[in-house]
């Protein structure tokens, strides 16, 4: 049960997320809202990197997914993590050094000036925008989860209120006081995770070994095909994290962010693992309840007042570092890749006010979404889907001479209209023709093209 001593501590914390979104938001200007005026050193970057790659998609699901079919997903979700940092990594100078050089702010702004075309820019936002929706609801069900356990409400009337705060806090400091929010997140959350799970596993009644043969199945969740594919294609997922490219672009240089990456490689896979082992200690223990909120019947389960309490701001904060940077995200491509692209005469300060707005509103969208759709595994699943088709034009952008913008453009419409179409028949896996069908095109009209793009050249 939580009690008043447990409300204290997440109150205090919430805070404490306030004031720093508050005191790094003054006299930030656009360049700071959107990339920490480029000058993010490396510690501060290795702690907002994992603590905003570690959220409900990479912390929640895993638990919730570990509960219902065992480890087989939480394994795939190591991987990616990992893989996301690499690929980030290798490709992280040329990034970096034509984001400064471009002063870009984020990834579609990079694709359009790659390819010299605003079809190309548009397209891009469009479908980084809609996966984005399912990615931030993703959060916000987390975060609805954490207070309806906190508060005992109802969870669809919590999911609002808590979504409406976080929200709130996002908008007002932008990226920078994000970066801060996160270090200050990642150093509570190691403290009490390490003291937690030890906690738990030290109970005589957790016996994980006594769990069934099926939850240690690394292929339970989707079979073969979804393990093998997802690991495969995590190289290509690496390319959709815009979180990630816009701390590459805050980074204070190309040698700082290649490191940070390679370091938050090994740093993310012990969170996940906490949260795998959340969701096997909870199919030993309770037969049937909401996958969703598993962490939490844990936590109530086995920690005593105060360190409950502290079980949840550590759940808490994984989530808010997440769901700030992914509304940032929503808020940077409206106000850069629409509204500054149709009104390029407009200043500073008002595109740093329509950013805070833009932000408010894509929040509000993403919320409306969680509330029609509070499955954290669909969540997860329809944003990277759909984002998929993507891939061919990014990896064309950096590493194709013969980069061509209506390749980049159809294949990326095509790609995303072929992925929605097949998602209800193929749930798990269509992000495979979807990618594919996106991939064909792109190589075809490349090469067929009398046209390309080369640097400092028109399309």
């Amino acid at each position: 049960m939580v009690t008043n001593i447990d409300l204290g501590v997440i109150v205090a914390y919430i805070i404490l997320m306030f004031v720093i979104a508050t005191v790094f938001s003054i006299g930030q200007g656009l360049d700071g809202f959107l990339v920490n005026k480029r000058g993010t050193k490396l510690a501060l970057l290795v702690l907002t990197i994992v603590s905003t790659n570690v959220g409900a998609g990479f912390f929640m699901s895993v638990a919730a997914e570990a509960y219902t079919t065992g480890i087989s997903f939480g394994i795939v979700i190591v991987v990616l993590s990992m893989m996301t940092c690499f690929v980030l990594a290798y490709f992280a100078p040329r990034i970096k050094a034509l984001a400064d050089t471009g002063n870009i702010y984020t990834l579609p702004e990079f694709l359009g000036d790659s390819y010299r075309s605003r079809p190309v820019l548009l397209t891009s936002a469009s479908i980084i925008l809609i996966g984005y929706f399912f990615v931030t609801a993703l959060q916000f069900v987390g975060i609805a989860a954490v207070s309806s356990v906190i508060t005992g409400f109802n969870f669809d009337r919590i999911l609002i209120v808590s979504g409406v705060v976080t929200i709130l806090y996002t908008a007002i400091g932008g990226i920078r006081s994000n970066i801060y929010a996160d270090a200050v997140s990642f150093v509570i959350t190691v403290a009490i995770m390490v003291v937690v799970i030890p906690f738990i596993l030290s109970s005589d009644r957790v016996h994980l070994s006594q769990l069934p043969s099926r939850y240690w199945n690394p292929f339970a969740f989707g079979g073969p095909s979804f393990f093998v594919l997802s690991i495969v294609f995590s190289t290509i997922g690496a390319f959709f994290f815009m979180e990630l490219w816009q701390r590459i672009f805050a980074a204070e240089s190309i040698q700082t962010a290649r490191r940070a990456l390679l370091i938050s490689a090994f740093v993310q896979p012990p969170f996940i693992i906490s949260g795998l082992i959340l969701g096997l200690v909870a199919a030993s223990l309770f037969p049937s309840i909401d996958k969703s909120a598993v962490i939490f019947r844990v936590f109530a389960e086995f920690l005593p007042t105060g360190l409950l309490g502290l079980g949840l701001v550590a759940v808490l904060a994984i989530l808010m570092d997440t769901v700030n940077a992914l509304v940032v995200v929503g808020g940077s491509t409206l106000v850069n890749d629409f509204y500054k692209v149709f009104r390029p005469n407009t200043s500073e300060k008002h595109l740093l006010f329509m950013a805070r707005l833009f932000t408010l509103s894509f929040g509000a969208v993403s919320l409306l979404t969680a509330v029609f759709l509070p499955d954290i595994v669909k969540l997860l699943l329809m944003g990277a889907f759909l984002m998929m088709p993507m891939g061919p034009a990014i990896i064309g952008a950096l590493a194709w001479k013969r980069k061509n913008a209506k390749a980049a453009t159809a294949s990326m419409i095509v790609g995303f209209l072929a992925t929605i179409l097949l998602i209800p028949k193929m749930p798990q896996t269509a992000f495979v023709p979807g990618f594919f069908i996106s991939l064909v095109i792109y190589v075809v009209v490349s090469l067929t093209s009398k046209s390309f793009v080369t640097e400092g050249s028109s399309a």
